[in-house]
């Protein structure tokens, strides 16, 4: 899944008068490792100043980007949601329409509060550091209630170069929701395993694998 969202108050619990709006995608995969679901991230594009400390002091995978989002709300749905992401490590561009429903059931799944718990609720991500090895942190969120969206235009250049996709195939789903807090903890874990997943994609071979 692609996950692009405007953060409106981003900072860190140890400098909490410094904040910044910034634009943000996370690219990631479903997962499960030792029985919990969880989600691995490829990767993640930002706008902010603020990329570099956890870039560089914890080896996250974050990159830079630049992007402009144009949405429309309307008491809590969203008429229409575009974003255009301009970034050498992960180009972007999404056009939305809201179709005024709720997200209930999501093709694939037994009922909506599957459909909610499987898309919205893992709270720990696995990624590669930028020294390949394997990190991992914890985020929080209140429960999410997501609206339907329908796709016009979908492009993610990540999972086209890691052969998880096609140019112009469409996606299995979209959805947006106004806002929520959301907290990451700090700072990260570095695992002396790798975790064993469902699926990770090697941006090398190209090939869905096993995360050893």
């Amino acid at each position: 899944s692609a996950v692009p969202f405007r953060d409106a108050d981003f900072h860190f619990h140890f400098a909490p008068w410094m904040r910044e709006a910034m634009g943000q995608t996370n690219y990631r995969a479903y997962i499960r490792y030792r029985g919990r679901r969880a989600v691995w991230f490829f990767g993640t594009t930002l706008t902010g100043m603020w990329r570099w400390v956890p870039r560089h002091l914890w080896r996250l995978p974050w990159h830079h980007a630049t992007m402009g989002f144009d949405t429309a709300w309307e008491g809590g749905h969203c008429e229409w949601y575009r974003m255009v992401a301009r970034s050498e490590w992960g180009p972007a561009a999404l056009e939305l329409r809201g179709l005024d429903e709720p997200m209930g059931r999501v093709d694939g799944f037994a009922d909506a509060e599957e459909t909610l718990v499987v898309l919205t609720h893992p709270l720990t991500g696995y990624y590669y550091r930028r020294d390949q090895t394997v990190g991992s942190y914890g985020v929080w969120h209140d429960q999410l209630r997501p609206w339907r969206m329908e796709v016009q235009l979908a492009r993610f250049e990540v999972f086209e170069r890691l052969g998880l996709i096609e140019p112009e195939q469409p996606p299995h789903s979209a959805v947006a929701l106004p806002a929520t807090q959301f907290v990451i903890h700090l700072p990260p874990a570095r695992l002396l395993e790798h975790p064993s997943a469902d699926a990770e994609v090697s941006a090398r071979q190209r090939l869905l694998q096993r995360v050893r």
